[in-house]
């Protein structure tokens, strides 16, 4: 599976609004992208994304941002994949030979088990990994 850079991208967004959930403002774009050195501008079509999905809601003004419409534990990574990303990993139109027919139901399989992985994985779990603190190791 071939993760396009607008998942990834989403991804990281969800998981920053994951982890600031208890902030009393909403999250701002642009310390997100800053963060994770992202076009602002490519960060914002993605939260647009994200927000016709109904997976964010946003508030305009000086304090304004972003934060999740419905609990982490609600959420999936595949909801968010394929909130902003095209969903097959084949996407043309080929000549209907057994080779291509063969290949295809590869593809669909592929494709079916990446998505029960992702279905999966919960964007709460994703925050509790990345705020564990990381015990620094001294070897002697």
């Amino acid at each position: 599976m071939s993760l396009l850079a607008r998942s990834h991208y989403a991804a990281v967004a969800m998981l920053e609004l994951a982890i600031r959930l208890d902030a009393q403002q909403p999250v701002s774009l642009r310390g997100i992208a800053e963060m994770h050195q992202v076009p602002l501008p490519f960060l914002t079509q993605i939260l647009q994304q994200l927000k016709v999905a109904g997976l964010v809601v946003s508030s305009r003004g000086a304090s304004g941002g972003y934060r999740l419409q419905r609990p982490a534990s609600t959420i999936t990574l595949a909801e968010i994949i394929d909130a902003v990303s095209p969903r097959s990993l084949l996407q043309t139109k080929s000549v209907q030979t057994p080779v291509n027919r063969v290949l295809e139901q590869v593809w669909e399989e592929i494709e079916e088990s990446n998505q029960e992985r992702l279905r999966g994985i919960r964007l709460d779990q994703l925050a509790h990994e990345a705020t564990q603190t990381n015990e620094v190791m001294f070897y002697i």
